[in-house]
This record gives structure tokens, C-alpha cells and sequence, in this order.
């Protein structure tokens, strides 16, 4: 049995949000244009980006103008690149990813958050005595090494962890009789794969322990300048999209999901989606100021500030520049 060692305060319901379908100018000429845009997601397909498969297979970007393909990656895809060069006119990433292509060059913007708490967390067995990240101090972790929320934790918490590089497998934890080995993993995935071998673990959510990172949706500067209303219309389409994958019939886009990607079995996806649901990945904490869709300003700052200083980015970065709600519908913004 799963236990989760998470904040007890309560989470608004997907389902108390509202979202009026085409309430942008669907007669712009921008939006009405039949060329193919391309949004490429970061991984696999996977139940993490079905709220863009479902508004596809929905027909909800057609229903904008907009005749958008969304194609998954896998992980040869340098996909901010790809979106930088103009052969994707959409991605989806980490804030601190947007943040450090910026300081590469790439003139990359994020136009809206599809999940607003990261599903970063650390995977323990249940008879673990920690309970925190701070009693993780001298621990073994298996994670990737080096990135912003590896280096955030001994940072913010004091501690250094024994980290080891991350194999993309659960094995090692599965196989650890000492019941001590500790691995990052995904809310939305390892633990459902732990949990069918009848292993019993508990998870420590990042975002419970105040990493601050984001999911957006993000485009370049020129195309949104270019097409400001191509980019509306896909905000507004993805976010219908995520709203009733999560609170509608998701069957026909999960089936999707396994054919897309058959490594998936169709019990996992529907797993993954109320994990995503449960954890309020998309609408997130209305205690915090996360509201569906909407980027928080301070949040942004705040990777900023963590990137700066750990010297990935230059002090002189203009965090604010790669940030924008202007794309937003007004009751999203």
C-alpha cells in the first residue's frame, strides 16, 4: 500500500473550474490559418502530456482555426532547440529550462503553465524512517545529477546527499533489501510499477517541500510576435484540453497514449491521470497563489534567483522577458 507523506491542506477541484470553450476571436485571420504548427512535448507520450493529445484528438485546436500537430519526442530530441530553429513552433518544459536557454541565446517564451506543481519527487520504502528531505542528509540518491532540484535540496535544506546517477529503472529499488536506497522519481510513474510488485513506499512530492518550478507551455519571441493569436488559440485549446482529460472521458485519448507509446499499459495511463488529478499538478495550490494555467511572476523569479545562484544563468539575465500571460483568455489571466 502507498502512503505519501504530503501537505494535509486542501486543494480546489479541477472540476470548480470553469472554461468557456472559444471565448477568444476564432475569426482572426492568424488563428484561421490552415498551415500546420508543430507543439512537441518533451518525452514519450505519456498520461504527463495527455491533456495536448486529448485536445487533439478532440478536435479543440481545429475548433480554434489552429491545425496543430502534437508530436512526441523521446530523448535524442534537443526539443528547445528545435523550437528555437523554427522546426517546432511549440514545446513544453521546466521554467528553469526556458531560463537557461535565454541565457544561451535561444529567444524562448513561455506563454502559459500546464502544470503548476512539479511531479518531481523522492521515491522511499514505507519502513524508511525519513520523512523530510532534511533526514535525507548522507543518504544514498539515486537522481539526476547536477540538475536545478538537485542542487536546491542540499542548498535549501543544509545537507549533502550521497547522490548517484540516475539509471531510468526502478530496479536498484526494488532489489534493495537494506529498504535504505532512495530515487527520484515521477508521481505519475515509478511508483505505479513499485506498487504492482506489491512493494510498499511512500513519496516526498518536491513541490510539498517548496521547490518552486513550473511546466509551461512555450513558443519563441518572433512567432508570438508574428502570431499572436496562433498562440491564444493553442493556449486556449490546451487548456480545454488538460480541463477535460482530467474531468471528462479520457478513454480515447489513454488508448492513444498505448498506441503512441506501447511500453504504457492502459491501467498505468489511467494510473498516471489520477495521480495527476490527486496531486493537483495542473490546477495546484490555491493556499500558494497557483491558479490553472496562469505563470506567478514571483515563482519565476524565484528559479531565477536559484539558477543565479548556483552560476547556471548570469546575474544579468531578464527573467521577466521570458515570461508572458498576454496569450491567456481574461478568465485565466
Amino acid at each position: 500500500m502507498q502512503s505519501v507523506v504530503a501537505k494535509s491542506a486542501g486543494f480546489a477541484s479541477l472540476a470548480a473550474l470553469s472554461f468557456l470553450a472559444g471565448c477568444g476571436d476564432k475569426n482572426a485571420e492568424e488563428a484561421a490559418d490552415s498551415k500546420p504548427y508543430v507543439l512537441q512535448t518533451d518525452w514519450y507520450a505519456q498520461p504527463e502530456t495527455g491533456g495536448f493529445f486529448h485536445a487533439s484528438l478532440q478536435g479543440f485546436y481545429s475548433d480554434e482555426g489552429v491545425n496543430l500537430d502534437v508530436k512526441p519526442s523521446n530523448p535524442q530530441m534537443i526539443n528547445a532547440q528545435m523550437v528555437a530553429s523554427g522546426q517546432a513552433d511549440f514545446g513544453i518544459t521546466r521554467i528553469e529550462d526556458i531560463l537557461m536557454a535565454r541565457a544561451r541565446g535561444m529567444p524562448l517564451l513561455a506563454v502559459s503553465v500546464y502544470f503548476q506543481r512539479s511531479p518531481l519527487a523522492l521515491m522511499l520504502h514505507e519502513s524508511n524512517p525519513a520523512n523530510s528531505i532534511p533526514e535525507l542528509d548522507e543518504h544514498t540518491v539515486m537522481l539526476q545529477l547536477g540538475k536545478p532540484f538537485h542542487l536546491w535540496m542540499e542548498r535549501h535544506f543544509d545537507i549533502k546527499l550521497r547522490a548517484v546517477p540516475h539509471d531510468y529503472g526502478i530496479q536498484r529499488f526494488m532489489a534493495d533489501e537494506s529498504k535504505e536506497f532512495v530515487q527520484q522519481a515521477y508521481l505519475t510513474n515509478e511508483p505505479y510499477q513499485v506498487e504492482k510488485a506489491d512493494i510498499d513506499l511512500k513519496l516526498l512530492p518536491l513541490a510539498d517541500a517548496g521547490y518552486q518550478t513550473f511546466l509551461c507551455v512555450y513558443t519563441r519571441e518572433e512567432f508570438a510576435a508574428e502570431h499572436p493569436e496562433v498562440v491564444k488559440a493553442v493556449v486556449r485549446a490546451s487548456a480545454r484540453g488538460w480541463q477535460d482529460y482530467l474531468n471528462g472521458d479520457a478513454s480515447a485519448t489513454n488508448d492513444l497514449l498505448v498506441e503512441l507509446n506501447p511500453v504504457l499499459k492502459p491501467d498505468h495511463v489511467e494510473w498516471g491521470r489520477k495521480q495527476i488529478i490527486n496531486y493537483h499538478l495542473v490546477d495546484g495550490d490555491y493556499q500558494w497563489d497557483e491558479s490553472f494555467y496562469a505563470i506567478d511572476p514571483s515563482r519565476t523569479r524565484t528559479q531565477f534567483e536559484l539558477l543565479r545562484d548556483l552560476e547556471m544563468v548570469p546575474a544579468d539575465l531578464d527573467w521577466k522577458a521570458a515570461i508572458s500571460n498576454s496569450f491567456l483568455p481574461e478568465s485565466l489571466n
